[in-house]
């Protein structure tokens, strides 16, 4: 802070040192960040594992499991939206996942390290997976309401009959 007071006000901001360069996290977010990382990495892990049960559906599908077909649909229809399938829940649970259990490894090196630097690390990595889930929730809002769109549209042409 300068003691001149004809100088305009300044501030560290922007600094990476801000916070020192040992051990300045506060012990209460620490604490926080200790407490909720198990929960993070069980999240994390059981998104894993919903993901290897759906690879577990392509495979089956794949393989040709006693599948039964509809009216005009082949054995290469099934297994395409199988495929598909495995795609879309590739970025519904393992992406994000990643990023969770990214994050529970983060935590673990600022409860080891206790810098400034790693708590930057651990919220970056934590605001790249809330970011991820608001963008997943926009796309599936702005589909809901199409959708919604579509059934009241075919209700209404439906009911003009």
């Amino acid at each position: 802070m300068n003691d001149n007071p004809f100088l305009p006000p300044s501030s560290n901001l922007h600094a990476r040192d801000s916070f020192g360069s040992s051990s300045d996290v506060s012990s209460l977010v620490l604490e926080g960040l200790a407490r909720t990382k198990w929960w993070v990495r069980i999240c994390g892990i059981l998104m894993c594992m919903l993901f290897a049960f759906q690879a577990l559906q392509l495979v089956l599908a794949v393989v040709g499991v006693d599948v039964t077909f509809g009216p005009g649909q082949t054995r290469s229809t099934v297994v395409g939206l199988a495929f598909l399938g495995f795609v879309i829940s590739f970025f519904f649970y393992l992406w994000p996942a990643i990023r969770l259990l990214r994050y529970a490894k983060a935590i673990g090196f600022l409860l080891e390290q206790k810098t400034a630097v790693e708590l930057e690390e651990a919220l970056n990595i934590q605001r790249g997976f809330w970011k991820y889930i608001g963008i997943i929730t926009l796309i599936l809002l702005i589909l809901f309401v199409g959708f919604l769109f579509l059934a009241m549209a075919g209700a209404l042409a439906t009911a003009r009959h």
